[in-house]
C-alpha cells in the first residue's frame, strides 16, 4: 500500500523536502539560539515581528498573487511577465504610501532606523512569499525552494555566527539588518532568471490602477478569506500577550515555531506539489485524474504528518532538557504534545483547502472561515483566561474540527467532486 501511495513524484518531494527541511532546521536553530542566549521576552518580540511579516502582506497584498499564480498555470511567459509588472508597481506604491507614517512613528519613538528597517523587511518578505507561490504554480518548486533557502538559511547562519562571536550583535537591530540582506539575495536571483523570459511580446494596454481594479474584482473574495486565515493564525499571540504576558507568549512562539516548520515542510514537499496538477485537471475536467491526485495527496500528507510528529517527540524532549534549559518550557511541555496532534488533524484541512482553490471556489472558503472565525474571537480569549495556555489547545481543537466538517460538507457544492 505504501509503495503504491508514494510511487509518484517521490524523488521530487524528497528533494524539495530536503532543501526546505534544511532551511527549516536553520530557522529552528535560530529560535533555539534566541531562546538560549536571549530571553523569552526577546523571543516573543521576534515572534511578533515574524507574525507582522506574515500578516501585513496578506492585508496589503489584496491576494493579487493568489489569483495571478492560479491563472499562471495556463498563461504564457509574456502574459505572466505582464501580470508581474503590474503587481510589483502596485505593491511598491502601497509600501511607499506607508513609508511616511512608519517614519513619523519611528521618529516619535526615537527609533526611526528600526521602524524603517522593519518596513523594508516586511516588503521583501512580501515579495519573496508571493514569488514563491508563483513558482510553485508554475511547477518550479525546486527553484522556489532554492530561493527560499537563500532567504532563510544564509542570513540566519551569518547572524548566529556573528552574534555568537560578538555579544553586541545579540540585539534587534543587527538581527533585522541580516534579515534584510537575506531577503534581498533571492529577489536578485529571481530577477536574473526573468532575463531569459519571452517578455517583449507582452502588450500593456491599460493603466496600473485599471489593472488593479480589474484584478481585485477577481481576488477580493480570496483576500477576505486570506485575511481571516492570517489573522486567526496569529490572533493567539495577541491574546496570550495581553492575558498571560510576554514570557508565555515566548513559550507559545517557541513551540509554534516547530509546528510551523513542520507544516511548511509538509506544504512544500507534498501538498503544494499537487496544487497545479489539481488546477490543470479541473481545467481539463478530468474527474478521474482529479480524484486520484486528491486521494494521493491526502494519503501522503497524513502519513508524512504522522511520521514527522513521531520524530518530533524525542527531539523536543532532548532540546527542552539539554539545550534550551528554560523552566517555563519544561513546565508547559505538555502543550507541545497537544499541538502535534492538532498539526496532524490540521493536515486534512490543508489538503481540502487546495480543492476549493483549484476549482476557483474562494467564496466557499470564505463562508467556512467566517462560520468558524467569528465565534472563536469570543471563545478563545475566554478559554485562555480560564485555562491559560491549555485554553489555546482547547479552542484550536474545537474550531479546527468544525472547519474540517464544514469543508467536507461544502464539497457537495463543487463542480468536480473528490469522492466517487
Amino acid at each position: 500500500m505504501l509503495q503504491r501511495v508514494f510511487n509518484v513524484n517521490t524523488f521530487t518531494s524528497l528533494t524539495i523536502m530536503g532543501i526546505r527541511g534544511s532551511s527549516l532546521v536553520f530557522k529552528f536553530i535560530l529560535t533555539l539560539f534566541l531562546a538560549r542566549f536571549l530571553s523569552f521576552e526577546s523571543l516573543g518580540i521576534y515572534g511578533l515581528i515574524g507574525a507582522a511579516c506574515n500578516v501585513a502582506p496578506t492585508l496589503v497584498g489584496f491576494s493579487l498573487m493568489y489569483t495571478i499564480s492560479r491563472k499562471a498555470v495556463t498563461l504564457t511567459q509574456a502574459e505572466i511577465y505582464e501580470q508581474l509588472s503590474y503587481y510589483i508597481q502596485i505593491t511598491l506604491l502601497i509600501y511607499m504610501f506607508a513609508l511616511p507614517f512608519v517614519a513619523t512613528f519611528g521618529y516619535m519613538e526615537d527609533q526611526i532606523f528600526i521602524y524603517l528597517l522593519i518596513l523594508c523587511v516586511v516588503l521583501l518578505e512580501h515579495l519573496n512569499m508571493d514569488i514563491y507561490s508563483l513558482l510553485l504554480n508554475l511547477s518550479r518548486p525546486l527553484f522556489g525552494n532554492i530561493l527560499h533557502f537563500f532567504r532563510t538559511s544564509i542570513w540566519m547562519m551569518s547572524y548566529m555566527t556573528c552574534a555568537y562571536i560578538y555579544p553586541e550583535y545579540r540585539e534587534l537591530k543587527p538581527l533585522l539588518f541580516f534579515w534584510f540582506v537575506g531577503n534581498t539575495i533571492p529577489l536578485v536571483i529571481f530577477y536574473l532568471s526573468l532575463l531569459s523570459w519571452d517578455k517583449h511580446k507582452s502588450n500593456i494596454k491599460t493603466s496600473t490602477m485599471s489593472w488593479f481594479k480589474h484584478e481585485y474584482m477577481q481576488s477580493k473574495t480570496a483576500h477576505k478569506t486570506n485575511c481571516l486565515r492570517s489573522f486567526s493564525q496569529y490572533v493567539n499571540h495577541i491574546y496570550i500577550t495581553f492575558l498571560l504576558g510576554i514570557e508565555l507568549t515566548g513559550v507559545y512562539v517557541f513551540f509554534m515555531q516547530v509546528i510551523s516548520a513542520m507544516s511548511n515542510l509538509l506544504q512544500t514537499g507534498v501538498i503544494q506539489i499537487a496544487r497545479p496538477k489539481l488546477i490543470q485537471a479541473f481545467s481539463d475536467f478530468n474527474q478521474q485524474e482529479y480524484w486520484k491526485i486528491y486521494r494521493r495527496c491526502m494519503a501522503n500528507s497524513l502519513i508524512s504528518a504522522t511520521l514527522m510528529a513521531m520524530f518530533a517527540i524525542p527531539c523536543m524532549v532532548f532540546l527542552i532538557h539539554y539545550v534550551v534549559l528554560k523552566p517555563l518550557a519544561v513546565e508547559w511541555l505538555h502543550i507541545f504534545w497537544c499541538l502535534l496532534g492538532l498539526f496532524v488533524l490540521g493536515t486534512i484541512s490543508m489538503v481540502n483547502s487546495i480543492v476549493f482553490y483549484s476549482q476557483y471556489r474562494d467564496d466557499e472558503l470564505l463562508k467556512i472561515f467566517i462560520i468558524g472565525f467569528l465565534p472563536s474571537l469570543i471563545v478563545t480569549p475566554l478559554l485562555i483566561y480560564i485555562f491559560n495556555l491549555n485554553g489555546v489547545v482547547a479552542a484550536t481543537l474545537v474550531f479546527s474540527s468544525l472547519g474540517i466538517f464544514l469543508q467536507f460538507w461544502k464539497f457537495k457544492n463543487l463542480k468536480m467532486r473528490v469522492f466517487r
